[in-house]
């Protein structure tokens, strides 16, 4: 993004553009006007060009200046070759006022809509505070801007053409030069039309690639822009072709075809004439001996069959090719600027995206791409910010998962392998307690309550998650947590128990650290069940929890009680014991306990005691 505030314009794409449009127009017409106007005036006027003959050589024969003489020259001039020769003054003098509104009124209308766009700009290169209602009208108006600088003065020409063909509607212009005319204005709305055309295109390629991101908030950018979506590509692409290969191509046509003679009655040709137009062939006939014959048959039958002939006369000649030339290249140098201005907004923003998805391959998700185009492209930008979104937000779920399981178990349940919805589990619950924290804590501030307890937990939630098991809940001191749930595993009851078992050897750990500062050791009682439980989220729209429920639980949570009694860090129910491998049995040391009767179960339970 750019951290320089660039200067907000666009009178210089309109000064651009209507230069290129008078240099088309004047090139285009300059042609036309050469080739015609004096030979026209000249078919019809004989009479008129004597008397200018006449007055230039008296004035060149006097050898002196004679003012009369040269402002009579200079009137039959122009009443001989002024198409609009039927003008009087005062309708002249109106086509210029109306030619001047229009101009002043394009250039005033211009200037009204992109004020509010000049004053952000100012604002920000200042460092000043924009108001939330300017920087609203600056978003509509600058999305809008390419396509009302790229209509604006094609409309206004139309509008000049329009009224000056009314003259010619009306008879104000000379019917011998009706046809020259139509030419030329025609010849006005294909320059105007490619000059809009690259001043849009230049327009767009400004605002989507420099005054964008000035303009919008970073997260307003990461979606398409609330505008008319740009015409698809595959459209573009034949519209760019239209008006960089065929509207120049017309100009040439029409070049070609004013340049054009035709001769009407062909049988009249002589001799010299026809061996001009045919030139190194007729050479050739005459090496071989078939001149004589050649033109003698083309006297007799081939030119009484002809309707006409078509050549290009050599007035014309070098006329059309000094203007093939010109067309040439005039069209390759549109051609390059426009494709540049085309294919820029488009790869650009490709090229971004591809610098952006390196960056995300690294890890970095909050690498957002600037949805500059209201096409494909950006279709495509705005689905990589989607993208971008889901990874940040599984991200945090990873994170936050990470907290308190595997990371293979967090791969498990965001890769949508794990139901979630609720499900039947055989499972084994673990249940943990500080033994007397109640009382300890009474002794204790509350801050150095919480700092004790983030210190015990931070070693027991280490030691659980590296077995394999998910914290299901904190409930003051005690710890619930499950094995087998919600990525089911067949070695539940033996990762529970080696997670308890490595409990004792963290605790046994802390408790040292707590004795070198002079502070008394802590117990800890931990209960361990097998059984079936269900397992799913329960809440509301508001707050969702993902937990464990049924008599498994709570028959969990009874022994956790009874370690106490027994004076045991570890008791496990008969169902876990059961579980256990035959193996991994034999390395343990254990005491059996008796049938022992529990608090809400009419049926009396195995314990083991492990040492």
């Amino acid at each position: 993004m750019n951290s320089h505030t660039p200067h907000f314009s666009v009178l210089r794409i309109l000064l651009v553009g209507f230069f290129i449009y008078s240099f088309l127009s004047f090139v285009s017409m300059g042609f036309s006007i050469f080739k015609e106007f004096p030979l026209l005036a000249i078919e019809q006027n004989p009479q008129k060009i004597k008397e200018l003959i006449e007055i230039h050589s008296e004035l060149k024969q006097k050898k002196i200046e004679n003012e009369d003489l040269k402002q009579e020259l200079d009137e039959k001039m122009d009443k001989l070759f002024n198409p609009y020769n039927r003008l009087g003054s005062s309708t002249e003098n109106f086509s210029m006022a109306i030619n001047f509104i229009l101009s002043l009124s394009l250039i005033s209308f211009m200037v009204w809509y992109h004020l509010p766009l000049y004053k952000l700009f100012y604002k920000k290169r200042r460092h000043g505070d924009i108001p939330e209602t300017l920087r609203k009208v600056c978003k509509i108006r600058i999305v809008s801007s390419p396509l009302l600088i790229g209509i604006i003065l094609p409309a206004t020409i139309i509008l000049g053409v329009i009224f000056q063909y009314s003259f010619m509607v009306l008879g104000l212009i000379g019917k011998d030069f009706k046809t020259i005319v139509t030419i030329t204005l025609f010849l006005k709305i294909i320059s105007a039309i490619l000059s809009g055309v690259l001043m849009f295109s230049w327009q767009k390629y400004r605002v989507q690639h420099i005054f964008l991101e000035h303009v919008f908030f970073p997260e307003e950018l990461r979606n398409k822009l609330p505008a008319l979506r740009d015409i698809k590509l595959k459209l573009r692409l034949w519209i760019v072709s239209l008006v960089t290969i065929l509207l120049p191509l017309l100009m040439v046509v029409l070049l070609i075809i004013t340049s054009l003679t035709i001769n009407t009655k062909p049988e009249k040709l002589k001799n010299s004439q026809i061996e001009l137009l045919l030139g190194e062939y007729i050479k050739a006939a005459d090496k071989l001996g078939f001149k004589s014959y050649i033109l003698k048959w083309l006297h007799q039958e081939g030119l009484h069959k002809l309707p006409g002939i078509i050549y290009v006369n050599a007035i014309n000649t070098p006329i059309l090719l000094l203007g093939l030339s010109v067309s040439i290249l005039m069209v390759v140098g549109y051609s390059m600027v426009l494709m540049f201005f085309f294919t820029g907004n488009i790869v650009k923003p490709l090229y971004e995206l591809q610098k952006h998805m390196k960056e995300t391959e690294q890890g970095n998700y909050n690498s957002f791409v600037i949805v500059r185009n209201n096409d494909e492209v950006g279709d495509l930008v705005e689905g990589y910010n989607r993208m971008l979104l889901g990874l940040e937000e599984r991200e945090k779920l990873k994170n936050l998962f990470g907290q308190y399981l595997t990371r293979e178990v967090s791969e498990e349940i965001l890769n949508g392998r794990v139901k979630l919805g609720g499900d039947y589990f055989e499972a084994t619950i673990m249940f943990s307690d500080i033994r007397d924290f109640t009382s300890m804590s009474e002794k204790m501030p509350p801050e150095e309550v919480l700092r004790f307890l983030n210190s015990y937990m931070e070693r027991m939630i280490d030691v659980i998650v590296k077995h394999g098991g998910i914290i299901d809940k904190f409930m003051g001191d005690g710890i619930l947590a499950t094995f087998g749930v919600p990525v089911r595993s067949n070695v539940h009851s033996q990762q529970a128990l080696l997670a308890a078992l490595d409990m004792k050897k963290a605790l046994a750990d802390l408790n040292q650290n707590r004795g070198k500062t002079g502070l008394p050791p802590i117990r800890i009682g931990i209960g361990l069940h097998s059984g079936l439980v269900i397992a799913g989220n329960i809440g509301n729209s508001h707050k969702t929890e993902y937990t464990i429920i049924g008599d498994t639980v709570n028959l969990a949570s009874r022994i956790e009680g009874l370690t106490k009694e027994y004076n045991s860090s570890i008791l496990i129910s008969g169902s876990t014991f059961s579980l256990l491998p035959d193996e991994f049995k034999d390395t343990l040391v254990m005491d059996v306990i008796s049938e022992v009767s529990v608090r809400g179960k009419s049926d009396t339970v195995r314990l083991y005691k492990v040492n």
